[in-house]
């Protein structure tokens, strides 16, 4: 990858670490003041905004973790830029695709190791999905064989 395009993908990175610190700044501060309201003692027939402002929290909190995670994600990009393995794939070795990486910066893998990936995260949860119904469906012949028993 030439300087020039290397230098356009950093900048992107580094704006998009600007903008994900501005967001969890700002969710910190609406997490302190959510806090400070939810604090409060309440009078009867309150409990449905209780349970609404926890809600609130609750969805907060896995928004900060989520850019949380996201910034990581930025910063381990950016850190590749520096010791020269940016655009590298990590299963195969072999450039990601620089529309790719336009796209999304931070993407660690090429297209295609990323599908079987996705591929094998799919047949997972089929499998696990699968494995759950078997479960519930021996509960249930096993329940039924109890009460034949009886």
């Amino acid at each position: 990858m030439d300087e020039e395009r290397l230098a356009k993908l950093r900048d992107m990175l580094l704006e998009k670490r600007r903008s994900l610190l501005g967001a969890i700044d700002s969710l910190s501060q609406d997490s302190a003041s959510s806090k400070e309201t939810t604090g409060t003692s309440r009078m009867p027939g309150e409990n449905a905004d209780a349970a609404s402002e926890t809600l609130d929290m609750d969805t907060l909190m896995l928004s900060m973790e989520s850019e949380d995670e996201f910034l990581r994600k930025v910063d381990e990009a950016l850190a590749k830029i520096e010791n020269g393995t940016y655009g590298l794939c990590e299963e195969c070795g072999k450039a990601i695709e620089e529309t790719r990486l336009e796209a999304m910066p931070f993407a660690t893998t090429c297209i295609a190791c990323q599908k079987k990936i996705d591929y094998r995260r799919k047949a997972s949860r089929q499998e696990g999905s699968r494995l759950r119904e078997e479960e519930e469906d021996g509960k249930a012949s096993f329940d039924a064989d109890e009460e034949a028993e009886e």
